[in-house]
């Protein structure tokens, strides 16, 4: 019996939406939808934030500024359904995501990211439960506080209308 090893498909990921002359290839760990981390070659372009460029891909980057981890949306709406609707907390969804992925599949990349937990609870998760808000209030810029009290007309005229 022959034994194959782990062939990791190291093509980078790419978006042909413009062809550019100042693209580069950057590697990550890329966090998918079940939680498992995959060493990734992504190409990055210079006239657009990384940042920017991954939210296109659909991953949630680390950080706005150079990013070397991202997870995918799926995963991250997971996380945030989990704190908001079962309250738990970073430390104890890091701990289950952790001992629920497979032995084996921790020996396939070779950088992991030992501590997802200090990864997510910089922001990570607040900034992308806001950035799904705005998507999906699109209306709203989210520059206004609900809670603050707004000396409106119209919400003068309301509550007039109700005495």
């Amino acid at each position: 019996m022959a034994y194959l090893s782990f062939i990791d498909d190291d093509e980078a990921w790419k978006l042909n939406d413009h062809s550019c002359s100042t693209t580069y290839l950057k590697k990550l760990v890329v966090v998918d939808d079940k939680g498992r981390q995959h060493l990734k070659t992504l190409q990055f372009c210079k006239c657009e934030v990384e940042a920017v460029r991954l939210i296109r891909f659909n991953l949630w980057p680390s950080s706005t500024k150079f990013p070397n981890v991202a997870f995918h949306f799926d995963f991250m709406r997971w996380l945030c359904g989990l704190l908001l609707e079962s309250s738990v907390s970073f430390k104890s969804f890091c701990s289950a995501l952790d001992a629920w992925t497979s032995k084996h599949m921790k020996t396939y990349i070779h950088h992991p990211v030992k501590d997802l937990f200090k990864v997510l609870v910089g922001g990570t998760a607040d900034e992308f439960r806001h950035f799904i808000y705005q998507m999906e209030n699109i209306h709203d810029d989210g520059s206004k506080c609900p809670a603050c009290y707004e000396d409106s007309p119209s919400l003068i005229s309301l509550l007039e209308q109700r005495i």
